[in-house]
């Protein structure tokens, strides 16, 4: 099933932040550019270490070799809103456009992504971005 992420796969609505239920994107597959990616909706993310020894904690991580995004319910055993959720899958999907395009570097620009994820967030939230 493709999902066009400017409508309530349901009930063919416009997407309005107030009443989008992040679970209802879970296992679904949308195409940009070309490439075909699946969202999933899990548990938790295993956390990354770095050099240094510190655990990073995510809420959301795109992989572009498996071309999945992964949102998760927990981060360090807190449960997630489901506005935060819908949230992160804003910035993942910002992630997903800027990799699809190859702008690696705005991809890696983490300050640039959530910018952007929160201007198309308010967008969404005025109703504007609509079919």
């Amino acid at each position: 099933y493709k999902m066009n992420l400017l409508e309530v796969h349901k009930k063919n609505q416009c997407l309005k932040m107030n009443n989008m239920n992040i679970e209802d994107f879970n296992n679904k597959q949308f195409d940009i550019f070309g490439s075909k990616w699946i969202i999933h909706i899990v548990d938790s993310i295993e956390p990354e270490v770095d050099e240094d020894g510190y655990k990073h904690h995510y809420a959301g991580m795109t992989y572009n070799a498996t071309q999945k995004i992964e949102i998760a319910r927990t981060v360090r055993g807190e449960k997630l809103s489901n506005e935060m959720m819908c949230k992160t899958l804003i910035h993942e999907l910002v992630h997903v456009i800027c990799n699809t395009g190859a702008y690696f570097n705005y991809s890696n620009d983490e300050p640039f992504v959530e910018f952007i994820a929160r201007g198309i967030l308010s967008l969404l939230k005025q109703d504007l971005i609509c079919k």
